[in-house]
């Protein structure tokens, strides 16, 4: 009817209602010209019933498209069984309550675990006492509550509810109501993140401590255990008949195996960290294209990524120390600023003196006359320009977060790297200093040890 009105009366249905959209904009072409394909228009049009859908539990929604339905999920007072009616590619273990009070805001809801992460925001619901709300502000608050768990360009999932005392908002700040008012940004954000973070905090837990030294062991066993690895480990044949094939010999790492360590290169690793008094129960395997450790357990492989391994430990030292001695340069290094480099050097360069860094502005160039012990000369530049732009988000990101990325860049350059070849007793030593890990990923979000079971073996075996 073109917008007409045909008839108005009194009519008897159910309770409910119904919208139906066909044909948009028939009749006004110079509006219609604006419209998108179908596919995106449609797309546009899930998204938004998807918002209803996870903002309202507790109504049933029928949705229906070119008369196929495409959601039919009845009324719950579980917000979980909602969840995963509209997202069907999630799990239930994919998915952690969130749910804290302080002062006059509530925080409730789900967050994904941090590996369910998506490339893009599309899925960090967030809503404003029952009203579905789009500010950056809030999501990067619930982003910062995944910390390092959670990479740059990685984004969580998310249905946060925030109860916010009416006097403390305006609602009425945005054309199509996506954004409101708070009259204190500060208790909203500081409760998001806190919310978030502690939810998180009870499941990434990660610590590798079983036995310490084996009880007692036969005269055939020391023998084997003190001989070269070399030795004990034979050629894989593929048409041996022996159960002790490859590394199989080898047997379980012990205390007394850790305690002398001449190699150079350990020099990277922190010496004074005490060799933990109950050490991982793992076997080591080898190397796997001098990139991933492999070692094993009793029913399980565990491949680890050498230089994310070594990251987290540099970086974990580096957060507990605070303190960045350095070393002065018999020449100094020059290193050419941007406008924006300088401009932000000019109002935060003293911090560089934090790390261990000395250097004078003279220009638009910055002389190096001092670098943190920990440092190859031959990054420098590169770290200085990692520093200067993590000084220049400060104002976003606030100054715990700019101190461990910073913290992060300077483990990242120190760490051993993928294609360093590691010798055995490296590899042992690496693996006692990952028993004091707590977080199961690298300064930068990834994970850094994966663990294969026996049971997966078997599945993947059809066994």
């Amino acid at each position: 009817s073109g917008g007409s009105l045909t008839s108005q009366s009194n009519v008897q249905c159910s309770p409910g209602t119904s919208i139906e959209v066909f044909d948009l904009l028939f009749n006004t072409p110079a509006r219609r010209k604006f419209l998108k394909s179908s596919t995106v228009e449609a797309r546009m049009v899930t998204e938004t019933l998807q918002r209803f859908m996870l903002g309202s539990p507790a109504i049933s929604f029928l949705f229906r498209r070119d008369g196929e339905p495409v959601y039919n999920v009845v009324k719950t007072e579980e917000p979980l069984e909602r969840i995963l009616s509209v997202y069907p590619d999630l799990e239930r273990d994919d998915l952690i309550p969130v749910d804290l009070s302080e002062k006059n805001v509530r925080v409730s809801g789900f967050v994904t675990l941090p590996e369910k992460f998506r490339g893009n925001r599309l899925r960090e619901n967030l809503f404003i006492n029952g009203r579905y709300v789009r500010m950056p502000i809030l999501n990067f608050a619930v982003e910062r509550g995944y910390g390092e768990s959670l990479m740059k360009g990685r984004f969580p999932s998310t249905v946060l509810f925030i109860h916010v005392d009416t006097s403390e908002i305006d609602v009425n700040v945005h054309p199509q109501k996506l954004e409101v008012k708070f009259s204190q940004n500060q208790p909203v954000l500081n409760a998001l993140q806190r919310a978030v973070r502690e939810a998180l905090r009870g499941r990434q837990s990660f610590r590798i401590t079983i036995d310490r030294d084996r009880a007692s062991q036969t005269d055939e066993e020391n023998k084997a255990e003190n001989e070269p690895p070399a030795r004990r480990q034979g050629p894989l044949k593929l048409n041996e008949s022996t159960t002790t094939r490859g590394y199989g010999t080898a047997k379980p790492l012990r205390a007394s195996d850790f305690r002398s360590i001449s190699t150079d290169r350990l020099n990277r690793f922190d010496r004074e960290m005490a060799i933990p008094e109950s050490i991982s129960d793992l076997t080591l395997v080898g190397m796997l294209n001098e990139r991933y450790v492999i070692a094993r357990t009793d029913d399980s492989l565990m491949i680890i990524d050498q230089h994310a391994a070594h990251e987290r430990i540099l970086f974990d030292q580096l957060k507990t120390s605070k303190h960045f001695p350095s070393q002065y340069l018999t020449s100094e290094i020059e290193i050419r600023l941007d406008e924006l480099e300088v401009e932000t050097f000019a109002q935060k360069g003293e911090r560089l003196e934090d790390f261990g860094f000395q250097v004078i502005l003279r220009n638009s160039s910055l002389f190096v006359k001092g670098v943190p012990q920990m440092i190859d000369v031959t990054q420098v530049s590169t770290l200085v320009h990692e520093i200067i732009e993590e000084l220049r988000l400060e104002v976003l990101e606030g100054p715990e977060k700019v101190f461990d990325n910073i913290l992060s860049s300077m483990a990242c350059r120190r760490a051993v790297k993928t294609g360093d070849k590691l010798s055995e007793e490296e590899l042992r030593e690496l693996l006692v200093r990952m028993s004091n890990i707590e977080m199961p990923v690298c300064p930068h979000g990834r994970p850094l040890i994966m663990k294969i079971g026996l049971k997966d073996l078997d599945r993947f075996f059809d066994r």
